[in-house]
């Protein structure tokens, strides 16, 4: 699934390249989308405020769109499916119910700048679901440019500015692994299995590590 700043999100075939379905349309630019764990079904979040969920194979929009006071620039499903989780610049997280479409938790987040640029004077704060009490505090010195869980929920992978992604313990906030790049890193994701880690950076290339040892197993060059 890709996103477009031209308000639409796409599902394509991996294996021809081809689009299924319809185009996945916003008012305004889409800034990202997610799979949910069972490939059914898409979530959007766009600059018009708001974030919406879409049947994966026919492109119809399911429900209503969970909206927010400013743009979104970040959504992603909960492990099990049940649940997303969408981000804004109106600086809060807010967590959705699935199968009712109701709220069920706004986390007013706790720092400066962009929504997507952590404060590095201040910890990243891990926060429970339903209530939004804050669980674990987690300091890096660096500004913060993604976050990404791995599918069990017990780590954290961070992607920093100054080069280096970490993957943290959730519970004790303890620094498990560390990888580096030659420039800022701004993305990072989890593999299915929570084996591996994606990082992609400024420094032009995407790279595949060991998520246990922190060792680099994959470097792809991009043009």
């Amino acid at each position: 699934v890709s996103a477009s700043l031209d308000g639409t999100a796409r599902v394509w075939d991996a294996a021809s390249g081809l689009p299924v379905g319809v185009p996945l349309r916003h008012e305004l630019g889409v800034m990202t989308a997610s799979f949910s764990p069972d490939s059914t079904r898409v979530a959007t979040a766009s600059l018009d405020h708001t974030a919406r969920l879409w049947d994966a194979v026919s492109g119809q929009a399911i429900g209503e769109p969970m909206r927010h006071g400013a743009a979104l620039n970040g959504v992603r499903f909960s492990p099990d499916g049940t649940r997303v989780a969408t981000a804004s610049h109106d600086k809060t997280a807010r967590i959705w119910d699935i199968a009712t479409g109701k709220e069920l938790s706004n986390i007013e987040l706790d720092r400066t700048g962009s929504p997507i640029t952590f404060n590095s004077e201040k910890p990243l704060k891990i926060h429970a679901t339903l209530y939004g009490e804050s669980l674990t505090e987690i300091r890096d010195n660096n500004a913060v440019r993604a976050l990404s869980f791995c599918p069990s929920g017990n780590c954290l992978a961070t992607a920093s500015l100054d080069g280096t992604a970490r993957i943290w313990d959730v519970f004790s906030g303890k620094e498990q692994a560390r990888m580096a790049h030659d420039s800022g890193i701004w993305s990072v994701a989890f593999s299915p299995d929570g084996t591996h880690l994606a990082t992609a950076s400024w420094d032009g290339t995407t790279r595949i590590w060991n998520a246990s040892s922190g060792g680099e197993d994959i470097r792809l060059l991009c043009d």
